[in-house]
């Protein structure tokens, strides 16, 4: 369990310094499309028309929508990446239905561009089948692939917000969520800038939040069951406590008595 988290500290730390690098564009593609693809979800839970859905190779992305709640939609992304991101993250942790998870998340992924294949972007349609097929493939080969591929992507996705932070950093708030449900609320710069950055704040420390407790209730469920493993039952400590009260005497006739039964 601890190497487990261990592994989820360095996999965030090398996206961190290495966000940049063209070798970790497909991992960052996967967590942008979940992104977009959580505003369309919302979209449409609200009774919102997706007019466009959109990801681009430099890991931008568009979701054009019409009618709905705005504030649904817009915050979806966030709330979207952290549900998707626990769901794989604590399923792969705790090791329990960590294939059928995998392929319904990507079936989700392969299915939905399919709805609405005149809407989407080429590179969301080949990111969405490329990655649905990945997901639904290891779960139906490999457990151990599998606990990979939702650990790793878990782990990414549940900290996208806190990735986003950097548009924030380059001055481009404007094109972020936070921003954008910002603006929509305030009248002037100042106070849209401030909401923008108290937006950002909460939910990177959300993500960072729910992140903690999906890892350590899962090190306390595998504590629990180390200690069930190794503790033992009721029953077998009241037969381990009745062999060690038998008398050499008795021990030594039930030993006859075995010894006749096995003569007949």
């Amino acid at each position: 369990m601890v190497l487990r988290v261990l592994v989820l500290i360095f996999s965030a730390v090398i996206m961190v310094v290495f966000w940049h690098n063209p070798f970790v564009m497909p991992l960052k593609v996967f967590v942008v499309y979940l992104h977009e693809l959580s505003h369309a979800i919302g979209a449409l839970v609200t009774g919102a028309e997706v007019q466009l859905l959109a990801i681009e190779w430099d890991e931008s992305g568009l979701t054009r929508t019409r009618g709905g709640n705005f504030l649904a939609i817009t915050s979806a992304g966030y709330l979207g990446s952290i549900l998707f991101g626990s769901i794989m993250l604590r399923t792969a942790i705790i090791y329990r239905y960590e294939k059928a998870c995998a392929i319904i998340i990507g079936l989700v992924i392969v299915v939905f561009p399919l709805l609405i294949p005149q809407k989407l972007s080429l590179t969301v349609f080949i990111v969405g089948v490329s990655w649905g097929l990945l997901f639904i493939i290891s779960g139906l080969l490999s457990s151990i692939a599998t606990r990979v591929l939702l650990f790793i992507m878990g782990g990414l996705t549940s900290l996208y917000s806190v990735y986003d932070l950097g548009d924030f950093f380059r001055g481009d708030i404007a094109h972020t969520d936070a921003g954008i449900i910002a603006a929509h609320y305030m009248e002037n710069e100042y106070s849209t800038l401030i909401l923008s950055y108290l937006i950002g704040i909460l939910i990177s420390v959300l993500s960072i939040w729910i992140l903690y407790k999906i890892v350590y209730n899962a090190i306390h469920v595998s504590s629990e069951k180390n200690e069930v493993a190794e503790e033992p039952s009721a029953d077998m400590a009241n037969q381990m406590e009745i062999i060690s009260s038998l008398t050499p005497e008795t021990m030594e006739l039930i030993a006859r008595l075995h010894q006749q039964r096995k003569g007949e």
